[in-house]
């Protein structure tokens, strides 16, 4: 019995003796205070390149209040999350909310208070001196591994002493399975990148999907102000597990943080995989994950595409059926015409005004878009003046700009504004330089400029504005060309421009005529014809005056038919009795005009009057003769 006490005596004082080697230091941090027990976390088969931060979420058997916060943040109860870890942790909504939890204590300012750093030696991370009882999850803090999640406790043994805690790490490795994902409705010639997001892991032990990012895109979101707290949770919170096309016009978050990623993958030249357009749509085969899909190829402006090749299960089985995203693109253009809407060429006078029309559509960048640009740039010809254009009195009077139907404002200093006075865009002149300007002359430059697309109601812009043709004009087939470029950004989030051009000719001819004789066909000067443009004769549009040669001419007219009235005729020719009509066009704008002499009327002076004179004047004389003879014999015969 003796022995028995003295045992007891002995067991008694060793556990107090053990209890006194585990007992610590009150822990600073929140949540742990006063004296307790401790014990310690090993992490087996980890990555030696990769470390670890284990995070309390336990007081003893309670939730701490920043856990249950969180929890509470993202939609779980704290029954829910012991309901989702018992049942598996190997699930990506798991591991999903387990690692978001560093990312959230750091956004609140309680890091420090509740995570401590592991210590990483070959393929083993530890931590030691961990609260009895405490329950900690524990998060690859740098890592291009993707582990299943992992939570720990210090348990307590039958003597209430503390129990160290091991766990074997399982790095899952990405699917190499593949599906297609399909771009609809994209345009023809266009060429698409698509760029990883998300990898997605299978667990074959427990028959569950996992996800995380890619390794550029977590250099991404590390190296960014705005996204450096995004866990795949938050990710797939922002897609609803299907990421579908975005809108041309949208303040999604999906928007805003696949513009910021877009913006990454051109500073850093990210490389993707490229996609094979076939007509109207673009395919390519790709690993499961999520994907952001770019234009590389463009005239158009593209929303933001972010798709998925996602596994699917069923009874059991995955499958990874195929993804189809229907883009939506704005398309930009610049028609230039002359007269009216649709014609591109038209002929007019030298001096007539005549009406240019340019229609635009009008460009829906997306809202979080970081550049937005369209300008036009007109070039004129040398032989172009713009219509009613006065730099002092009225320099915008020539043009007119319409919202579809509705006519915008243009102010005396070239602000385009619209019903409310807000600025829409502005118009410039550039006149023409001095006809002896070096290398060359060059015409009058119109720019207009629209810099606030938020104020156009309409589909289209329309541009008018009145020109026409001075003394330097080309003259015959050349024409009188006016090219006008628009210059505008297709890539909306690093600000690369395209260009597109239209032209439009005006022409102007020379009416050239030739008056002859029409037996020599000798020239005839002096000749005056006056020019209509109508067969009445009452619009007159100019006159030609033939040389010593016969040529006349008359410059810088439309084509059409004209009719020539001879007002003054060569001397000794007879007036033509009526107009002679000819037709002015590219291929024909000359004619030549015959006429005869008169004919010679007696007392003119001709050969052919003297001698009719000669012959009455001697017909004359012998009646005269023979009168004065009968005479005199009828005297005599009476006489006697």
């Amino acid at each position: 019995m003796k022995n028995s006490k003295t045992l007891s005596l002995f067991l008694s004082i060793l556990i107090g003796l053990l209890q006194f080697v585990f007992i610590t230091n009150v822990s600073s941090r929140d949540g742990f205070p006063g004296i307790v027990y401790s014990g310690s976390i090993t992490v087996t088969n980890v990555d030696p390149n990769d470390t670890f931060v284990a995070c309390g979420i336990t007081l003893g058997n309670t939730y701490t209040s920043d856990f249950e916060n969180y929890l509470s943040t993202n939609g779980y109860t704290t029954n829910q999350f012991i309901q989702l870890v018992n049942n598996s942790l190997n699930t990506s909504t798991a591991k999903n909310l387990i690692n978001g939890y560093p990312a959230y204590l750091t956004s609140i300012g309680s890091y420090d208070s509740n995570c401590l750093s592991m210590t990483t030696s070959g393929t083993t991370a530890t931590i030691t001196t961990i609260p009895m009882g405490e329950t900690l999850i524990i998060v690859p803090n740098a890592t291009t591994n993707n582990y299943t999640a992992m939570m720990a406790e210090i348990g307590v043994d039958d003597y209430g002493m503390p129990i160290d805690a091991t766990i074997v790490a399982n790095i899952i490795t990405p699917l190499n399975d593949t599906g297609f994902l399909n771009i609809s409705d994209v345009k023809s010639g266009d060429s698409f990148v698509a760029y990883k997001i998300l990898n997605t892991y299978y667990d074959s032990s427990s028959n569950t999907v996992s996800y995380d990012f890619t390794s550029e895109f977590k250099t991404f979101l590390n190296n960014s102000n705005d996204y450096q707290n995004l866990s795949v949770n938050d990710y797939l919170a922002l897609t609803s597990g299907d990421i579908l096309s975005g809108s041309t016009q949208t303040t999604s978050t999906l928007d805003v943080l696949a513009s910021a990623y877009t913006n990454y993958i051109k500073e850093n030249s990210i490389n993707g995989t490229s996609m094979t357009t076939i007509g109207t749509e673009a395919v390519a085969e790709l690993e499961v994950g999520s994907y952001l899909v770019l234009p590389s190829v463009t005239s158009s402006i593209y929303a933001v595409m972010v798709g998925n090749i996602a596994l699917t299960e069923s009874n059991g089985q995955w499958t990874v059926p195929n993804m189809t995203i229907v883009a939506k693109a704005s398309d930009a253009y610049i028609n230039k015409y002359v007269d009216s809407i649709g014609t591109t060429s038209a002929s007019h006078d030298i001096g007539e005004e005549y009406t240019y029309h340019l229609v635009i559509p009008v460009l829906r960048y997306p809202t979080n878009a970081i550049n937005e640009y369209f300008y036009i740039e007109d070039h004129f010809d040398y032989g172009i003046d713009l219509g009613d254009y006065n730099a002092l009195l009225n320099p915008y009077g020539f043009i007119r700009i319409y919202d579809g139907n509705t006519e915008l404002t243009v102010d005396a200093d070239g602000y385009i504004l619209d019903s409310s006075n807000n600025q829409v865009g502005r118009v410039g002149v550039t006149p023409r330089t001095s006809p002896t300007a070096l290398p060359s002359p060059s015409g009058i430059i119109l720019e207009i400029e629209f810099y606030d697309f938020d104020y156009v109601l309409s589909n289209t812009v329309t541009v008018s504005y009145r020109a026409k043709l001075n003394e330097y004009a080309n003259i015959g087939s050349t024409g009188n060309t006016n090219t006008v470029t628009l210059t505008y950004v297709n890539e909306p989030y690093w600000g690369g421009t395209t260009t597109t051009t239209s032209s439009s000719t005006v022409y102007t001819y020379t009416l050239n005529v030739k008056k002859e004789d029409a037996t020599t066909h000798a020239g005839l000067s002096g000749v005056v014809f006056d020019v209509y443009s109508d067969s009445a004769l009452t619009n007159k549009v100019g006159s030609i005056t033939t040389d010593q040669n016969g040529n006349g001419s008359l410059v810088g007219i439309a084509s059409g038919t004209y009719y020539l009235k001879e007002v003054r005729a060569y001397t000794g020719y007879k007036l033509l009795s009526s107009a002679v009509s000819v037709t002015v066009n590219n291929s024909n704008n000359s004619i030549t005009i015959s006429n005869s002499k008169m004919s010679n009327l007696p007392f003119t002076g001709s050969m052919g009057t003297i001698i009719y004179t000669i012959i009455g004047f001697v017909f004359i004389i012998v009646v005269t003769f023979i009168y004065i003879i009968y005479k005199k014999k009828t005297i005599k015969k009476n006489e006697i």
